[in-house]
């Protein structure tokens, strides 16, 4: 379960970093 959480939370927060760098551009 600790692993699924950290997966999740790396992919929740590249999705939001790619997110926020389409918009900057």
């Amino acid at each position: 379960r600790h692993f699924s959480f950290t997966l999740d939370a790396a992919i929740i927060l590249k999705t939001i970093h790619v997110m926020i760098f389409g918009k900057g551009r």
